[in-house]
């Protein structure tokens, strides 16, 4: 057996920090367990520009082809490119992305595509069961090996993503896009040379090590580079992307940061055009205002649990012409329930022409609550933790919900704690009417925790 910490094994894809706990061997193993698991003829392979990303990718790529599996290797992508270049090739059963998305340069891992269910693979949908054979090491040799071949389709992926939706309605305008050193600098002139746009980038070039800031748009010292620039320059929005390319961050003209669910209510009414009274997904972290501006413009509001797995699979049953997230993942009917950054960048820039608004104007009609941000805190039992806050506050509240963890309802505030799917921590959203409620609340609830 093989000794590796069953963390690494996540709830939507695998994670570790490259040679303590992943390797080429592990990697290896992934390849032949996930063809034993889904049965998988024909499987794609992406990697991104992490510094162990084409070894882990070598290796996967050989315990899929000994497993019996023919693969297409589709080179140095972006996880959206990954995902939809699947499931439109009606021949792939599968496809693997070597990628640890917006972790720092140490880590590397992998996300998963089944194109039998549509969906991503995790814990509840067999990465369990992936890892249980990883672990035991016992498989049977297939009859006759797989093959391998190469295929470059970065121009297909991006003619796919204009297919979806009319640009010629974008005017000139200024922006800075801020790669983060990830995928996307491979990608973005392919987008931004359609289009009439003066774009400024930073930090353009793929590089594993991060040199510049960690490849996370949600965490605001991430942007400070954005914001800056956006100002020197006068430009009229600014764009971060993380490393894997499919979440994105956003920079009013002022360098003020636009949150994931303002991001979300500022798309909703553009999808209810396309889709009229269709349903809206969005994570249950997320201001009041995602729901409002649903109803106001003949759509559905539903509230999900946090997780892309757990999201797009709420997309589907609903069918829901968009999603979208407070960590910046943003879900499109129209790309089989999947995430892209590239995407919500188009959207975004049509948006603004459309409007003859700048974006802190159009922003400012979801603004009118105050969010506290998630707040985590180290707790040793989180559920006993949960049921006490529960138990308190629920007595006087005007609705509650155990949808993700727990949700507490007033007539002027809300919150919700809830478990990470990825750390060992409680995390906590809260958002009033007021800014001193919203400060009031948040020690209130922070001492009886902290306690």
């Amino acid at each position: 057996m093989i000794m590796f910490p069953s963390h690494i094994f996540k709830a939507y894809d695998i994670r570790g920090i490259v040679g303590s706990e992943l390797t080429e061997e592990l990697f290896y193993r992934i390849g032949r367990a996930t063809v034993v698991f889904t049965g998988a003829k024909h499987v794609y392979v992406g990697y991104d520009m992490r510094n162990s990303s084409v070894e882990f990718k070598n290796a996967l790529i050989k315990g899929l082809v000994d497993q019996g599996a023919d693969v297409t290797d589709i080179g140095l992508i972006s996880t959206p490119m990954l995902n939809i270049m699947t499931i439109k090739d009606e021949t792939a059963d599968l496809g693997v992305m070597i990628t640890a998305s917006h972790n720092p340069a140490e880590y590397n891992g992998c996300k998963f595509v089944n194109k039998t269910t549509m969906m991503p693979i995790g814990l509840d949908s067999g990465l369990d069961q992936i890892r249980d054979m990883v672990e035991k090491y016992d498989f049977v040799d297939a009859l006759e090996k797989g093959t391998v071949a190469e295929k470059n389709l970065k121009q297909e992926y991006i003619d796919f993503t204009f297919s979806l939706l009319d640009t010629s309605t974008i005017k000139p305008m200024k922006v800075v896009i801020d790669m983060g050193n990830g995928i996307e600098g491979l990608f973005i002139d392919g987008f931004m040379d359609k289009l009439p746009i003066e774009s400024q980038y930073l930090f353009k070039e793929p590089d594993g090590s991060f040199p510049n800031h960690e490849p996370n748009p949600i965490k605001p010292e991430n942007l400070k580079d954005l914001q800056s620039k956006v100002l020197e320059v006068g430009a009229d929005i600014g764009f971060a992307f993380d490393a894997d390319a499919d979440r994105i961050g956003l920079v009013d003209e002022k360098g003020s940061i636009i949150s994931g669910d303002k991001i979300t209510a500022l798309l909703v009414p553009e999808m209810l055009k396309k889709y009229p009274k269709s349903s809206i997904m969005y994570d249950l972290r997320s201001t009041m205002s995602v729901a409002e501006v649903t109803s106001k413009n003949g759509g559905r509001p539903i509230e999900s649990r946090v997780g892309r797995t757990l999201i797009i699979q709420s997309m589907r049953k609903e069918d829901a012409s968009f999603g979208g997230e407070l960590s910046g993942h943003f879900y499109y009917k129209d790309l089989f329930g999947f995430e892209s950054g590239d995407l919500t960048l188009l959207y975004i820039l049509k948006l603004i022409s459309q409007s003859g608004k700048k974006v802190s104007e159009l922003v400012a009609e979801f603004s009118k609550y105050f969010h506290s941000g998630e707040i985590n805190f180290e707790v040793e039992d989180k559920d006993t933790m949960i049921n006490k806050i529960y138990e308190i506050y629920s007595k006087d509240a005007k609705e509650t919900s155990q949808l993700d963890g727990i949700k507490i309802a007033f007539d002027d505030w809300w919150f919700n704690v809830r478990k990470s799917n990825t750390e060992p921590v409680l995390r906590l959203n809260l958002e009033a009417n007021t800014e001193e409620l919203m400060r009031e609340k948040i020690k209130e609830i922070s001492d009886f925790i902290s306690s």
